[in-house]
C-alpha cells in the first residue's frame, strides 16, 4: 500500500463528503418512512376517520412529533460538541499517515 500524506484541508473536505453523504442517506430513509406511513394512514379509513373525530390524540401526536424534533436536535448539538472537542484536541495526529 502507498503511504499518503494528506493535508489538513483534504482531510476536512473527505470527512465533509462522508458528514454529507449520510445526511442525505438519513434524509432519503426518513422521507421514505415518511412515505409509507403516510400511505397506510391514508389507506386505513378508520384510522384517518378516529384521528379527525379525536382531538387529543390528533394534537397528542403533533406535540408529540415536535417534541421528538426538539429532543433529536438537542442530542445532536450535545454530540457535535463532543466531536468537536475531540477534533481539537486531537488536531496534531490528523495529518499522520497511518
Amino acid at each position: 500500500m502507498a503511504n499518503r500524506d494528506y493535508s489538513l484541508s483534504q482531510i476536512h473536505a473527505l470527512r465533509e463528503n462522508r458528514i454529507l453523504r449520510n445526511v442525505y442517506l438519513w434524509m432519503t430513509g426518513g422521507l421514505g418512512l415518511t412515505a409509507v406511513i403516510a400511505l397506510g394512514v391514508a389507506g386505513n379509513e378508520a384510522l384517518v376517520q378516529g384521528l379527525l373525530r379525536t382531538p387529543v390524540l390528533f394534537y397528542g401526536l403533533v406535540i408529540g412529533e415536535v417534541l421528538l424534533v426538539m429532543f433529536i436536535a438537542a442530542r445532536i448539538t450535545l454530540y457535535r460538541s463532543v466531536i468537536n472537542r475531540g477534533v481539537v484536541r486531537n488536531n496534531s495526529g490528523l495529518c499522520e499517515a497511518g
